[in-house]
């Protein structure tokens, strides 16, 4: 059931910021229905599961999981229950484990016409975030990698100049 009353003071639905987590979250098309492995996951009736990948994205949304078919979680099957910015976090999962993800669409979001469309939110560590250091034939590496190496003051200068200092 959608949410059914606003926030006075901010006009907003209870429904929508940020939902209740869910156990995982889709790397590519789910069934929706039965109980089934999810991003690694062993998903049993009850379960939350954001299907983010679905080939029709009017299908993407937080179900349920059941031995039958799945249906939208209460939170996430009305038009007032989410808006552009609603988070979803995601605890488990070999790719989506301690994720949150991002409603992207803008305008009004109805049901069973919208395409939902999804984006990771945030980063929750440096290990997700990409590092390219400039010059020739940089390796793209990790920003925890990077921290990990230690400071030199090579690091601030070109080539030239290191080659100069060595030179004496």
């Amino acid at each position: 059931m959608a949410a059914t009353h606003e926030d006075r003071n901010a006009a907003l639905s209870p429904g929508v910021a940020i939902k209740a987590p869910c156990r995982a979250a889709s790397i590519g098309t789910l069934t929706l229905s039965a109980e089934q492995t999810v991003d690694g996951v062993a998903c049993v009736s009850g379960d939350r599961v954001l299907a983010k990948d679905q080939s029709n994205p009017i299908d993407n949304g937080i179900y349920a999981v059941s031995t039958g078919s799945w249906t939208r979680e209460p939170d996430f099957d009305g038009t007032r229950d989410v808006v552009e910015g609603t988070i979803i976090p995601v605890n488990q999962g070999t790719t989506n484990a301690d994720t949150l993800w991002r409603v992207t669409n803008t305008g009004t979001i109805v049901f069973g016409t919208t395409s939902l469309t999804f984006e990771r939110a945030v980063v929750n560590d440096s290990n997700s975030v990409s590092f390219l250091q400039s010059g020739t034939g940089a390796v793209t590496r990790t920003v925890q990698s990077k921290e990990r190496d230690v400071v030199s003051v090579f690091d601030f200068m070109t080539a030239a100049h290191i080659a100069d200092v060595l030179a004496g």
